[in-house]
This record gives structure tokens, sequence and C-alpha cells, in this order.
């Protein structure tokens, strides 16, 4: 599919998530680089993004944020989302399903043209999803 329409998923996603939270939650969005001619594998930025409100945000917003960046140059396109851990007990159970599915989704559609990072630490988690469209 069009990276274009990805995005467009992304940002109506964003806008969503920016309804169901206060105000004062920060959601940062930037997006720099030409992708109008790039394809993608369906659904592939969406999983990181879902799991950055689902485990990292709470209704009143207090120390918490949610940051996604895109960079894109010629074929390669850089995809981060960082969130911060909300240290309070999720009504979610932790399956890593949506994970897992598009950890092996890369491997089959992108097999040595993706690097996947996660970075972890007591505040924050970040996924950076570099990848060769």
């Amino acid at each position: 599919v069009p990276v274009a329409k990805e995005i467009e998923y992304i940002e109506n996603y964003v806008a969503l998530e920016k309804l169901r939270l206060e105000d004062n939650f920060p959601i940062l969005m930037h997006i720099e680089g030409d992708y109008e001619h790039l394809h993608i594998s369906p659904l592939i930025f969406i999983t990181f993004l879902e799991n950055a409100f689902k485990h990292g945000t709470t209704q009143s917003g207090e120390d918490g944020m949610v940051s996604v960046v895109f960079k894109f140059s010629g074929n390669h396109c850089y995809y981060e989302v960082t969130n911060t851990k909300n240290d309070k007990p999720s009504n979610y159970e932790k399956s890593g399903i949506g994970l897992k599915n598009t950890k092996r989704r890369l491997n089959l559609s992108y097999a040595d043209h993706h690097t996947l990072n996660v970075k972890e630490d007591n505040k924050t988690y970040q996924v950076i999803l570099e990848i060769d469209l």
C-alpha cells in the first residue's frame, strides 16, 4: 500500500487518541522527507503506536508523553515511537501477540532490509524501525 495511506492512518489514530486523552497529554508527531512514491506492507507502523498508547498513557497525563517520528530519505524509512511508561497497573494483559506478529511480518516481507530496535529504561519505552522499502 502507499506509505502516504499508512501515514494518514497513523495521523487519524493520533487524532483519535488526542480526543480520548486530556488536552495536557503531550502527543508529538514529526514527519520529514518525501514518501509519496513509497509503498509498504499494510499496518506495519500501527502496532508500535497502539502499544505506546495502550501501555504508556494515563488519563491524567502526568509526566506522560508519546512521540512519533518518521524520516524518509530515498527508499529508506526511519520510524521511531517513544512513550513514557505508565507505572500504574494496566487493565490490559500483556500478550505480546501484536508485536510478535509484526516482527514476523517484517521478517517475511523485509528479511534483510530492516532493523528493529527496542530500548527500554525505567521511564521510557522506544521502538526504532529502519526499513528499506
